[in-house]
């Protein structure tokens, strides 16, 4: 037994060393030189005994061999990508690619650290301990692309309503949490919608409700490739038209950032940050330009004020207007507030 012992040991040792997961069949299947049959039960070898002995003893080694880092949640091994435990999820984001595998990938990084992990985490996320139902990222999972569900959903300051999705894709944006699907209203008439997890009244599984009463509704192929691309964040007015913005830079490190951190894939910088005599005296004025084409949005208007007057946008009058009431609106508080 001993020296079957150590040479499960060595092939358990060799698998992990590589890219594939450790499991019983492969292992029996170097240790009898031979690919078990399809329909072959490795229970029945004599040698499952001592390997299932071998794996008992050394629980926690195995898991870590295989990357398994919570009971139910994602496994991470070298040279692999993060999946599901069960096989049938790890055929479907073999599958994936693209803008989708990325999205996926996203999630299982996400749930991959966590305080039941390891006790001193060694990546940390913005945010993620503090958002609320963060949980259902891991639940809405096997939901999506199949299976009609319902829940209450936080719309407003204390307006609370009941919501039936056609749920296709979680997204993550600025540390966020987002489900986008089909919402079919009262008349079954479906529109394209983005629900904030942080938002859904959940309080325990039963809040998440099946509809098997309602055929599932499927989005076109790549439909959310296209959805995404002429906006920044998760907002969009359907019907809306991508059109040219120019941002102005008067700081050099806000150009250094937007240049090596763009606002959107579209950006191009049309200016560098150089030295403009003509705009400032005798002191002189350095100032740099960027173009974007997309979807105004509330997560563009945010991004471009959180560079204070390091930016200001000098293309696409309608924005312009929106952005100059805004901070009219936050100069009278602030002048209001310095008079008291």
């Amino acid at each position: 037994m001993a020296d079957k012992g150590e040479k499960i040991k060595q092939i358990i040792d060799e698998i992990a060393s590589g890219s594939e997961f450790v499991t019983y069949r492969k292992i029996l299947s170097i240790f009898l030189g031979r690919e078990l049959e399809r329909n072959e039960s490795y229970s029945s070898f004599p040698e499952y005994k001592y390997l299932k002995e071998i794996i008992n003893r050394y629980r926690n080694v195995f898991d870590f061999y295989n990357g398994r880092d919570t009971k139910e949640g994602f496994r991470f091994k070298k040279d692999y990508a993060r999946f599901f435990e069960k096989s049938k999820e790890e055929k479907l984001i073999k599958k994936k690619d693209g803008e989708e595998k990325k999205r996926f990938v996203t999630a299982g990084l996400q749930m991959l650290f966590d305080d039941n992990t390891i006790s001193e985490p060694l990546v940390d996320f913005e945010c993620i301990k503090e958002l609320t139902n963060l949980q259902l990222v891991k639940l809405l999972y096997p939901f999506l692309g199949k299976t009609v569900i319902s829940f209450k959903y936080n719309s407003g300051y204390k307006c609370i309503k009941n919501i039936i999705v056609h749920p296709h894709i979680l997204k993550e944006y600025n540390s966020r949490w987002f489900l986008f699907g089909y919402m079919q209203d009262e008349s079954e008439n479906l529109s394209i919608n983005n629900f904030s997890i942080d938002r859904i009244v959940y309080e325990g599984r039963k809040d998440i409700h099946v509809r098997s009463d309602i055929q599932f509704k499927k989005a076109p192929d790549y439909f959310y490739n296209s959805y995404f691309r002429d906006i920044v964040g998760v907002s969009k007015i359907e019907g809306s038209k991508p059109s040219i913005i120019t941002i102005r830079t008067t700081d050099y490190k806000v150009h250094q950032l937007i240049k090596t951190k763009p606002i959107h894939h579209s950006q191009k910088e049309t200016k560098p940050y150089l030295y403009n005599e003509e705009n400032d005296g005798n002191n002189g004025k350095e100032e740099g330009e960027f173009i974007i084409k997309v979807i105004p949005n509330i997560e563009l208007q945010t991004k471009i004020l959180s560079y204070g007057s390091g930016v200001y946008v000098i293309g696409n009058e309608e924005f312009q207007l929106r952005l100059r009431h805004i901070i009219n609106k936050m100069m009278n508080y602030y002048c209001n507030d310095g008079n008291k």
